[in-house]
């Protein structure tokens, strides 16, 4: 009885660590994708600023 009392406490000690551990994978992951968009967001507006930039210019020279 002792044996199989001690396995199953260890067993809902593993399950509770590997529960926190996925909860901080997860988050972890999340924060990286949430990271990676919100870089990518800010070049594509500079890019598109860079874009907008250029077609004034040509605009500009070509009524010349």
């Amino acid at each position: 009885d002792e044996i199989l009392l001690t396995a199953k406490q260890k067993a809902n000690e593993m399950v509770t660590l590997a529960e926190t551990k996925s909860k901080e994978l997860s988050r972890t992951a999340n924060e990286y994708v949430d990271d990676s968009l919100r870089r990518l967001e800010d070049v594509m507006v500079q890019a598109l600023d860079e874009m907008r930039k250029a077609r004034q210019q040509f605009k500009a020279v070509t009524k010349k």
